[in-house]
């Protein structure tokens, strides 16, 4: 959180974003509602000789061999389709359709809020004032007891 904070001071936003999302991935793992580091992974996906189990060879096509003049207009049929034929309904592109990681699990407004109070009644305790305002500036909830606290001791 400290990082997300200090890259937001030095106006880098894109590495702000990255490592508040960092920040609150572990408090979520701290907080119990995902599972530690490297633990999803090897149960979302599946073991080799499952995937092994699942591979069929692929089946012989029926079609004869083509020979002589034949196999000439065939092989140019079979390239004009592969190029205007590709499977594809549109073309091509980069663009992907990105779902939202962790099953929609996030932090409470009242969460962050949280962990942004502690971290700024830290900074305080160590004299960092400015990273201390910097942190309160992101707290949602202005009217909650440790916010004034923070507040009066900036």
């Amino acid at each position: 959180m400290l990082l997300s904070i200090a890259y937001q001071m030095n106006g880098d936003t894109f590495m702000a974003d990255k490592y508040k999302a960092i920040s609150n991935l572990e408090q979520l793992r701290q907080l119990g509602r995902l599972p530690s580091a490297g633990e999803s992974k090897g149960e979302l996906e599946p073991k080799s000789s499952v995937l092994w189990s699942l591979i069929k060879p692929p089946q012989p096509t029926q079609s004869p061999p083509v020979t002589g003049k034949d196999a000439k207009s065939h092989k140019a049929d079979d390239h004009q389709n592969e190029t205007h034929d590709s499977g594809f309904a549109e073309p091509l592109t980069n663009q992907v359709e990105s779902v939202s990681a962790y099953k929609e699990i996030r932090l409470t407004e009242e969460e962050q809020d949280a962990a942004l109070l502690n971290l700024a009644e830290y900074l305080l305790d160590e004299r960092l004032a400015e990273f201390a305002q910097n942190c309160l500036h992101q707290v949602s909830n202005h009217e909650e007891f440790n916010y004034l606290h923070c507040c009066a001791r900036v």
